[in-house]
C-alpha cells in the first residue's frame, strides 16, 4: 500500500510537469504570448499538488526556445533541518539518464559504429553472464535499450557506498550472476541493461555522451 501511494505521488508530479511541458510549447514568446498568466496557473497547481500529495519538495525550471524563462524551488530539500528547496537545489538524476544513454547508442547507431540487433558482447568484450536457459540468444544492444535482455532489474553491491565503483566493476560482477529470462522474450525493466549500454559508450572511439552533457 505504501508503494502504491508513492508511485501514486510520483505520477501526479510527473503529470504536472508533463502538463508544463504542453503550455510552454504552445504558449512561445514568439506567438506574442506572455507567460505572467500561465506562470500563476501553474504555481498555484504545484502548490496544490504538494499539499494534497505530501510531496516534500521539487524545483522547476521550464525552458522555451529563448531560453529559462522561470524557476521556482517548492517545499524543502531537507525537511528534518528545514531547509527550504530552492532553484538551485540538487536532486538525484537517478533513471532520467536513461535517455540521455539512448540517445547516445542512437548516434552511434546512425554513424554506422553500432548495430541494434548485434550481440553486446560485440561491443563490450568483457561481458558474460551464466545462463540457465539452454535455448536463450545472445542478449542484443536492441534488448539492452527496450528491457527484454533478460537481466535482473539491479546489482545491488557497491552501490550505496560513498565512492561507488566504476561500470566495469558491474561488469565483472555480472560474470557470477544468472539470466532472470531468456533474452528477448518479456519485458522486464532493469538498471543493468542501460548500465551496460553505458559501458559501450564509454569504451566507442567517438562518446556521444560528451557532447550531450555539453548541449
Amino acid at each position: 500500500m505504501v508503494l502504491l501511494k508513492k508511485r501514486d505521488k510520483l505520477q501526479r508530479v510527473a503529470s504536472i510537469f508533463l502538463f508544463l511541458l504542453v503550455v510552454a510549447s504552445m504558449c512561445a514568446p514568439g506567438n506574442g504570448y506572455s507567460y505572467n498568466r500561465t506562470i500563476d496557473e501553474i504555481d498555484n497547481l504545484i502548490q496544490e499538488e504538494i499539499e494534497r500529495n505530501d510531496i516534500q519538495g521539487l524545483s522547476i525550471g521550464p525552458v522555451d526556445g529563448s531560453g529559462l524563462f522561470w524557476s521556482k524551488g517548492y517545499g524543502y530539500e531537507d525537511k528534518k533541518n528545514e531547509a527550504r528547496a530552492t532553484d538551485e537545489t540538487l536532486y538525484r538524476t537517478a533513471s532520467v539518464t536513461k535517455p540521455f544513454t539512448a540517445t547516445g547508442i542512437m548516434i552511434l547507431v546512425d554513424r554506422g559504429l553500432v548495430d541494434l540487433d548485434a550481440p553486446i558482447k560485440k561491443y563490450v568484450s568483457e561481458f558474460s553472464i551464466n545462463r540457465t536457459y539452454v535455448k536463450s540468444r545472445p542478449i542484443t544492444v536492441r534488448d539492452l535499450l527496450n528491457h527484454h535482455s533478460g537481466l535482473k532489474r539491479d546489482h545491488y553491491k557497491g552501490i550505496n557506498i560513498n565512492n561507488p565503483p566504476g561500470l566495469d566493476f558491474l561488469v565483472d560482477e555480472l560474470k557470477n550472476d544468472y539470466l532472470a529470462l531468456p533474452a528477448g522474450t518479456l519485458y522486464k525493466y532493469s538498471n543493468i541493461n542501460y548500465a551496460l549500454l553505458g559501458v559501450l559508450i564509454e569504451g566507442s572511439p567517438e562518446k556521444p555522451t560528451a557532447v550531450l552533457w555539453k548541449k
